[in-house]
């Protein structure tokens, strides 16, 4: 039904180009070496590689796919819920268009920090539900999805301001970056080398 594929540099221009698109912490983003790491995707089974589309085109619109978009999804959730589980010291953070002082964070509390009046989504390793990552992600919001799973050794509050420095330690710890693709269908998440 679903396969993972790896792709290649095209996939990597279209990762900078969507951080470039990004909040403060996707700038401090485009700072890693993306040639040294890998791009993969998940995309339906009946997908031939070459039939792959444009990265911002739908899978689904001009090709008669039965896989539902629901199922791509989950794949990316479980991406994220083993991850976090993997050390207590892994975080997955969103980018938001939502800003300090928004109606919205009173309406539906979420755990956040900002930076610059932005506020960034996080999930910490007591966080790998898939309902709370599926939660977060759509909460994000954004245009482009931009996520990053990444691990450092301090803790981040509900609500705390980040200074630049721990800003820019989130991005240069980076372990993946999940972007939005595909029309919002799927995902590309990039890798740093093992």
């Amino acid at each position: 039904m679903v396969k993972l594929v790896e792709l290649g540099h095209e996939a990597v221009e279209y990762i900078r180009s969507e951080l470039l698109s990004g909040n403060d912490l996707a700038q401090f983003l485009l700072e890693l070496p993306f040639e040294t790491g890998n791009v993969i995707s998940y995309v339906p089974a009946e997908l031939n590689e070459q039939d792959i589309p444009a990265f911002g085109l739908s899978i689904f619109l001009t090709r008669n796919i039965e896989i539902s978009r629901h199922i791509l999804q989950t794949k990316t959730e479980d991406f994220i819920s083993s991850y976090l589980q993997s050390s207590t010291e892994r975080y997955a953070i969103f980018e938001t268009y939502w800003e300090v002082g928004d109606a919205w964070l009173e309406r539906e509390k979420p755990i956040y920090f900002s930076y610059d009046s932005k506020l960034y989504l996080f999930l910490r390793y007591t966080d790998t539900d898939n309902e709370k990552v599926k939660s977060a992600m759509g909460a994000a919001g954004t245009y482009p999805f931009i996520a990053v799973l990444t691990h450092f050794n301090f803790e981040i509050s509900n609500h705390e301001v980040l200074s630049e420095e721990k800003l820019e330690t989130l991005a240069k710890s980076a372990d993946h970056i999940i972007i939005g693709a595909f029309d919002d269908e799927s995902y590309l998440i990039w890798s740093k080398p093992a």
